[in-house]
């Protein structure tokens, strides 16, 4: 009778994210993610409406989870359960849940921005979508809790597998945020009522370099008033560009459109799935006004008709340098505009620490200015949680194993420091790479 646990993806890397935890002869995976830098460059020839990506395709270019690391394991898979809607964690699903004869079990939202993105591919995947509202008893031995968080988008939940032998869990990704603008503070009650009774905690290590505590989204929205409201853009195109998946934010962006007398219009495919999912999960009302652009062509229409451009808030995709990206071709000339000198791009946004990511959005700013754009970048706070969040949640859990995720070699060093200074033994700490696979021992 033992619990194991194989490091599938995501672990000495950011993105791919998925782990397999075998409860005796039960098998349960949390989240199947994409590599965003690897999916970026297999995906860079496609034309921008079209989705040709196969399997095979992005197993090669490693854009996806290995799953054959638990090949052994695959005829005991009981359920995929999804910890939040980001591509890093849920993007890989379309690809490869299929494989697997069992159920997905997520919160609301993701299942909402799940079947978005199953619509879009124009995938048929034949597993059940669970919404998780209340715990689930997936085995006679094992049940399911999935407790709320909060992170840079909504419905974030902090994934518990109660079993005979202690609780196992997953905590990617979170903050502690104790005045989001959007949606509940973490569940804190629930979280310490696992104190001392967590067999292994697996824990992400993105923000852990950070010597801080992250700050509230509150602090971001007073940041983005800032720029928006107290800067004078009168006659000037402004645009904000932003995650699609951060829901409060563009709610914000929205109250902001409001408030300076401009209408709102999202661009980009992606802002309109997140924006539909909130909605059909009851998490956002979108006003009848503002506009949703979702195709290239739609897009095109409007910038062609629209001659004052300084009457619209504008909300695109494309802050990190994406080349298909509705602001990457707003830069090149792909639709009927162009910049003019003192134009507004607010970037709502971090740029992801990954090098073609980074490259990307170097070029994009440098484009930018080329064209005498008004710049403001870094209106933002992060949805990870820095080295005094993942310190508190690490202790009062006080979890038996320790095991650092979601990070590069340089932010899983950064994490298990934080453990050590906290009092956690050494030997309590166990560092993995893609495709180990440790007994969690009671």
């Amino acid at each position: 009778m033992t619990v194991e646990l194989t490091a599938v993806g995501g672990y000495n890397e950011v993105g791919r994210q998925c782990t397999a935890i075998k409860v005796d002869d039960d098998v349960f995976i949390v989240d199947l993610g994409l590599h965003l830098d690897q999916y970026i460059k297999y995906t860079e020839d496609e034309e921008e409406d079209i989705t040709t990506t196969s399997r095979r395709g992005l197993r090669k270019a490693g854009a996806i989870p290995d799953w054959t690391s638990i090949k052994d394991w695959k005829k005991d898979v009981r359920a995929i359960i999804l910890t939040h809607a980001h591509l890093d964690h849920i993007g890989a699903v379309p690809y490869l849940a299929e494989i697997f004869d069992c159920p997905i079990y997520a919160s609301p939202f993701t299942i909402a921005l799940l079947k978005q993105l199953i619509e879009d591919k124009n995938i048929s995947l034949e597993n059940r979508l669970v919404k998780v509202t209340k715990p689930v008893q997936l085995t006679d031995a094992v049940k399911l809790e999935l407790i709320h968080m909060t992170h840079s988008t909504v419905d974030c939940k902090m994934v518990v597998l109660h079993t005979p032998h202690g609780a196992v869990v997953v905590d990617n990704d979170f903050k502690i945020d104790r005045h989001p603008t959007l949606g509940q503070p973490p569940d804190f009650e629930s979280i310490k009522k696992l104190s001392g009774k967590v067999l292994a905690h697996v824990g992400e290590c993105l923000y852990a370099p950070h010597q801080t505590k992250t700050p509230s989204e509150s602090v971001a929205r007073k940041m983005l008033e800032e720029v928006l409201l107290e800067e004078n853009f009168e006659g000037r195109a402004v645009f904000v560009s932003t995650f699609s998946s951060h829901i409060a934010r563009l709610s914000s962006i929205m109250d902001m459109g409001k408030a300076l007398g401009r209408e709102v219009v999202f661009l980009g495919r992606s802002m309109a799935k997140y924006l539909t999912a909130a909605e059909e999960a009851n998490i956002l009302s979108v006003p009848r006004h503002v506009q949703i652009l979702k195709y290239g062509s739609q897009i095109r229409k409007f910038f062609k008709q629209q001659k004052d451009l300084s009457k619209f808030l504008i909300v695109c995709t494309g802050h990190m340098g994406e080349p298909k990206a509705a602001l990457s071709k707003l830069a090149d000339g792909a639709y009927p505009f162009k910049f003019r000198p003192g134009d507004v791009v607010v970037f709502s946004s971090n740029v992801i620490p990954m090098p073609l990511i980074i490259a990307n959005r170097e070029e994009l700013t440098r484009k930018l200015r080329s064209q005498q754009v008004r710049i403001f970048d870094g209106v933002h706070v992060s949805g990870h949680a820095s080295k005094e969040d993942l310190r508190w949640l690490m202790l009062t859990l006080g979890a038996k194993h320790l095991i650092p995720n979601h990070g590069s070699p340089e932010m899983t060093s950064a994490y298990v420091d934080i453990a050590r200074e906290a009092g956690v033994k050494p030997e309590r700490i166990h560092s993995l790479r893609e495709g180990d696979r440790i007994v969690l021992k009671p």
